[in-house]
Formats: structure tokens, C-alpha cells, sequence
């Protein structure tokens, strides 16, 4: 789960925190968002941007690097 799902998780919880009237519900709300809270601090120290430069690619191993990074989803 990356930083963006948890993000949405957090607020669907919030949401539904606020607009229950359900004592049971709210309980489990707050413990999973206590719990996603915990998770996204770790999530944004994972989840760094690192610039990197290469050059002197032949056409062949362009297209490998090219295709690697899309299978590990990475932008070029």
C-alpha cells in the first residue's frame, strides 16, 4: 500500500468516524485509523524521490531500461 492509498484510507475512516451513530462502528473506525496513522509516517520515509542520470545507451539497451522501469513502475 503506498502513501496516496493510505491517504484515502485515512480519510474514508475519518468520514465514517464522524457520521456514524454507532458506538461499535466508531470503535472500530478509531482503532483502524489509530493503526493506518501508525503505517503512514513509515510509508512517507519509503517513499522518497531519488533522481538518478544515465547516458550512453544503445537503442537495444534503451528499450531494456526502458522496459524494466515500467515493470517496476518507475517514471523515466
Amino acid at each position: 500500500m503506498n502513501e496516496r492509498e493510505l491517504e484515502v484510507r485515512i480519510a474514508k475512516l475519518e468520514a465514517l468516524f464522524a457520521g456514524t451513530p454507532y458506538e461499535g462502528e466508531k470503535q472500530a473506525a478509531k482503532q483502524n485509523l489509530d493503526r493506518l496513522m501508525v503505517k503512514l509516517p513509515e510509508e512517507q520515509a519509503r517513499d522518497k524521490v531519488t533522481e538518478m542520470q544515465y547516458t550512453g545507451f544503445t537503442p537495444y539497451s534503451k528499450k531494456l531500461f526502458l522496459a524494466l522501469l515500467a515493470r517496476y513502475e518507475l517514471k523515466a
